[in-house]
């Protein structure tokens, strides 16, 4: 339909599910630091390998921020 939704959640497998892009959030100053594209056909399929891929970009770029607190 061409709208834009904003979606802000904890869960980084809805995240990735739903969005075409992930904006990763830093926790004390509450910035953007991070933008993931989500370059995949839908409906996703949340075991594929790109699907896991990503996903594990995105947790490990999380522990790195969470590391540097």
């Amino acid at each position: 339909t061409g709208k834009t939704v904003i979606l802000i959640t904890h869960s980084v497998e809805e995240a990735m599910f739903f969005a075409d892009k992930v904006y990763l959030m830093s926790a004390k100053e509450h910035t953007i630091t991070k933008t993931y594209e989500v370059n995949m056909p839908r409906p996703r399929d949340i075991e594929g390998e790109a699907f896991l891929h990503l996903r594990k970009e995105i947790l490990h770029e999380i522990r790195n921020q969470m590391a540097v607190m």
